[in-house]
């Protein structure tokens, strides 16, 4: 399969050890991340992968996608039409997901989220794994992965404040979006006094805020130095001067 070198995708799997041999789920997505900017379209599409040795069943459902207190949450939603909503892919196929829009979009940003799940097959093979007992524990993995859609103008943008905060040994540091587009933290390293606390990608919607907390950050002195990959790819540093 060609596209593999080429593939920008996220290769979310499981393997079991089956009597000396593996039973292996790989999956992968192209593009990870929807972006739609409305002022040009209203549609978009992704490309699922089966990278494993066994045909696999999905279904999508789109959500739409808040925070609030910090904490996702998930909609049902008649906004976004997707096609198709069920299908199967055999061993090192593919398949693509169309989505588009069925509400006018304003100036502020949408965001959604392609909820893809697993199913199980008819007359799937079990994985038998030996326990302690010498018996077989019959496991059946299904997966789900949860594909993040914004649909937003080029005009929209993110207008993110910082507030720092001690908890023991802890910093705390809550990013603030006033703006009206969503930003992203990925390959986030918070530094200061020479010690380094490393997080998970996360973002800020608009008009939502989220709280981080930076590990043994607390204790030590100086500024607060914050670098990351924004939303645009942008490599970004920040220094943040403590009281």
């Amino acid at each position: 399969m060609s596209y593999l070198p080429y593939l920008r995708r996220l290769l979310l799997g499981s393997a079991l050890a089956v009597t000396g041999s593996a039973l292996a789920q790989t999956f992968g997505f192209a593009p990870t991340v929807i972006q739609i900017n409305s002022e040009q379209t209203l549609n978009s599409q992704t490309t699922v992968y089966n990278l494993g040795s066994a045909p696999a069943r999905f279904t999508v459902t789109p959500k739409v996608w808040s925070l609030q207190g910090g904490q996702t949450v998930l909609e049902d939603t008649r906004d976004i039409i997707v096609n198709p909503t069920e299908f199967t892919i055999p061993p090192g196929g593919q398949q693509i997901i169309r989505m588009g829009l069925r509400k006018k979009p304003g100036a502020d940003e949408l965001t959604y989220r392609l909820q893809v799940r697993q199913q199980e097959l008819p007359n799937s093979d079990d994985a038998s794994v030996p326990n302690v007992g010498g018996t077989g524990t019959s496991l059946n993995l299904v997966l789900s992965f949860s594909l993040p859609v914004y649909i937003a103008p080029s005009s929209a943008a993110a207008k993110i404040s910082y507030a720092v905060t001690r908890d023991t040994g802890d910093l705390l540091l809550k990013m603030t979006n006033a703006g009206n587009r969503h930003e992203t933290y990925n390959n986030f390293v918070a530094e200061r006094g020479g010690r380094q606390a490393t997080l998970n990608s996360w973002a800020v919607l608009k008009d939502s805020d989220v709280t981080v907390r930076l590990s043994d950050l607390g204790s030590a002195t100086g500024p607060l130095t914050l670098s990351f990959t924004n939303a645009r790819g942008e490599k970004v540093h920040e220094t943040l001067a403590l009281p």
